[in-house]
């Protein structure tokens, strides 16, 4: 009987469908890439660590290793030079381009929160549609038809939407596991072409219960 209520949803599209005024490219969300971190090794191009007064920054491509005591963040090279430097911050923002860790791409600005005595949180702040692009290429193979990609985008962007309003306290939204929904970064992913389409074409597309409230949507 619970399976036959999906018939029974309502579909709504939130924004226009046009490049201009897309609604998941207005919309962020902020993603938890990894919790309770002691180290974080990232690799890229012109990296940048902290901001303002507390800043360092790099040239050419390197790879360190970011650690934290106390109030204070250690940024370690781990090339020949084995550079460190401490930065006295809260959080610790980090950009850079072609961002990579041992798990692949990430996105090209990375915030650094502390988690109390647990270590720290890694969380990215996204445009919805950058997000969905790299759930559903995550969630189901993207060489699926087109419409079931377009089922699962409206189904992603629902969950998220809700979530996102369920967790505005928080520093984050969503996690990037199956706690929530799995996500990769695609900026650097080839293949993609047909799920970047199925989330362009659902642009502002989401499900509501009977009572046309933002449906969290398992799938």
């Amino acid at each position: 009987m619970a399976r036959r209520c999906v018939f029974f949803l309502t579909v709504l599209l939130l924004g226009p469908l046009s490049a201009a005024s897309s609604f998941d490219s207005r919309e962020t969300v902020r993603v938890r890439l990894s919790k309770s971190s002691k180290e974080f090794v990232v690799n890229g191009t012109d990296l940048s660590f902290g901001e303002g007064q507390h800043e360092i920054r790099t040239r050419g491509m390197s790879r360190w290793k970011i650690s934290k005591t106390g109030k204070s963040w250690s940024v370690k090279s781990l090339s020949v030079s084995q550079t460190s430097v401490g930065l006295e911050v809260e959080n610790l923002r980090v950009r850079g381009s072609f961002l990579r860790d041992v798990d692949g791409s990430l996105p090209s600005v990375l915030e650094l929160r502390s988690a109390s005595r647990r270590g720290f949180d890694v969380i990215a702040d996204l445009s919805l549609r950058d997000y969905l692009v790299g759930v559903v290429a995550h969630e189901m193979p993207p060489q699926w038809p087109l419409e079931t990609l377009k089922a699962q985008a409206v189904a992603a962007r629902s969950y998220t939407l809700k979530t996102r309003t369920e967790r505005k306290s928080k520093p984050w939204h969503v996690e990037a596991t199956i706690e929530d929904q799995v996500f990769r970064d695609p900026s650097l992913r080839a293949g993609l072409d047909s799920v970047r389409q199925a989330v362009r074409e659902t642009d502002g597309t989401v499900l509501l219960d009977p009572k046309r409230r933002l449906l969290k949507a398992f799938y």
